[in-house]
């Protein structure tokens, strides 16, 4: 072998050790970015051609923390493919073939529909087919309502609507098409809420518009039902994988706080006696508390109304958890008991006797700010449960910072730096929630949140008499209800707020920062208003 191949081999095998030198930049773009995955200038790496006799430079191997900093080229190649041999070309169309995986990764055109679809119900409709909602709001949109804002001048002076504007408003908030759900039988989202959500399945699959035309032109619409059946099947996953997800997430949660004073109020484990030997011989009953059974977070079956706490969380507040253990076992045993007895001695028994269900109203208390909350102002405290802000943050914010986020009532731990920025997004990120938690999101945290207390070991719209669908709808209408300018929107607008600070307390939208800004540009303009009357002065 002639020594100018020996030296051209060599050349090829140390080129993973090449300095940055050797990388040309095609772009005007200075300097190259510090990190990989960044935006970066197009790049080219060129490997001297190995049939030169010349010596090759001498190589200084780079250092790790140097090597990071070197940009991921974006394309490989040879000066002159007649002159490599198959070992090195194997290897270029190894590096560009991932190069490419990685741009099709990053590009959301480009990513399969089930990943694309995978937060569609968190953001736009957590229930209903995709197809049908798509259908329906654009029939909607074609023939919309008269919107209740464009009134005469007449009815300026009406202190109170009448009746025919009652019945408009409700069939406006709650008409439902005279289609169904194929696969479930649920009726259909009303007719203004499938407009939105419509909408937001629009943002997050950035190439449906063009399919549906390009199909509906060609009068083929086999393709289009593969199409959205593999955005069903991504947003149906990421639901079922949100469920099991938090169910674990809770149920370790309710086994670190099971000595809490808020949950061992739900605690009516009877006590149990035990004979204990004393000092002088004597043996005496003591009376020993116990506690409910430990929930095995991976476990649907001993939860819901049969398990004391879990039971407690899902019960309304305007019922009474604190019935004696022996009348529930007489309850279940002779259900027309439930009907004589008090009030506060037949709740846990008609529960558990299925003469009570759990659909009285959505005042649930595991909404509330430490699980209690008043019937007489069923607001105050309504959607602060420290066990929803932890399901949201495992959703969209990654499991770790539900971890980090600190009770209220404890010191602030310290924790420690963190040396490095995490490298994949959240998927607050991926839906582009842009630090704003939308009333839709925390409508499918509470439903996730709800369903992890019971029973169902399986996604289900109904549990106990309580529907999961109608429950949604109430809880996007808490927010979207009022009308602007309102007591009741400032409160919600409040409500929604407090949740932007506790979810995304460093984005640039929460709360807190965005009074940072509105406070500066306030004293600015004061300023600036001051030297202009100085000046015309």
């Amino acid at each position: 072998m002639r020594s100018h191949d020996i030296k051209a081999k060599l050349w090829l095998l140390t080129s993973c050790f090449l300095p940055p030198s050797s990388l040309q930049y095609t772009a005007s773009r200075n300097p190259p970015p510090p990190y990989y995955g960044s935006l970066q200038p197009e790049l080219t790496l060129v490997l001297p051609p190995p049939y030169i006799e010349s010596t090759p430079p001498q190589l200084q191997p780079l250092a790790a923390s140097s090597s990071l900093k070197c940009p991921l080229p974006l394309h490989v190649t040879l000066p002159d493919a007649s002159a490599h041999d198959d070992r090195a070309a194997h290897n270029i169309k190894v590096i560009n073939r991932e190069l490419t995986k990685k741009r099709k990764r990053d590009d959301p055109a480009t990513r399969s529909l089930q990943s694309q679809g995978r937060g569609i119900r968190k953001v736009a409709a957590m229930f209903g087919e995709i197809s049908t909602i798509l259908a329906n709001a654009e029939e909607y949109a074609k023939h919309p309502y008269p919107d209740d804002d464009d009134e005469d001048e007449d009815d300026l002076d009406k202190t109170e609507p009448s009746e025919e504007d009652e019945k408009l408003s409700e069939m406006k908030r709650r008409q439902v098409t005279n289609f169904y759900c194929i696969s479930c039988g649920l009726p259909l989202y009303s007719a203004e809420r499938n407009l939105g959500a419509a909408l937001e399945i629009k943002r997050l699959v950035p190439n449906l518009k063009q399919m549906v035309a390009k199909y509906k032109e060609k009068d083929d619409l086999s393709p289009l039902v593969h199409y959205f059946t593999a955005l069903q099947k991504g947003a149906n996953d990421a639901r079922s994988d949100d469920f099991k997800q938090v169910t674990i997430v809770i149920g370790n949660l309710i086994n670190q706080d099971r000595d809490r004073p808020e949950l061992l109020v739900f605690d009516h484990t009877p006590l149990i006696k035990e004979t204990r030997q004393q000092e002088e011989g004597t043996e005496v009953e003591v009376l020993i508390k116990q506690k409910a059974p430990i929930l095995n977070p991976s476990s649907w079956s001993t939860r819901g109304i049969e398990h004391d706490i879990t039971g407690g969380l899902l019960s309304t507040i305007d019922l009474d958890w604190s019935d004696p253990k022996r009348v529930v076992f007489l309850c279940c045993l002779i259900p027309w008991l439930t009907h004589i007895l008090p009030s506060s001695f037949r709740v846990r028994a008609g529960l558990r006797g299925q003469t009570l269900h759990l659909g009285g109203n959505y005042w649930a208390r595991i909404f509330y700010d430490k699980f209690q909350g008043n019937k007489q102002h069923v607001e105050d405290g309504f959607l602060k449960s420290r066990y929803l802000v932890k399901g949201y943050m495992v959703i969209f914010t990654a499991p770790s910072s539900a971890d980090a986020e600190e009770d209220e009532n404890t010191p602030p731990a310290k924790r420690p730096s963190r040396t490095t920025k995490p490298v994949r997004k959240t998927v607050a990120d991926i839906v582009g929630m842009n630090g704003k938690v939308s009333p839709l999101s925390l409508a499918y945290v509470v439903i996730i949140v709800y369903l992890s207390l019971t029973t169902a070991t399986q996604w289900t719209t109904e549990y106990y008499g309580v529907s999961m669908v109608q429950l949604y709808d109430f809880i996007v209408d808490f927010f979207e209800g009022p009308k602007p300018g309102s007591v009741a929107k400032a409160r919600t607008d409040a409500l929604l707020a407090w949740w932007n600070k506790k979810i995304f307390p460093s984005h640039a939208a929460s709360a807190a920062t965005h009074q940072t800004t509105v406070n500066s540009r306030a004293m600015l303009k004061a300023q600036h208003r001051a030297m202009e009357a100085e000046t015309v002065l």
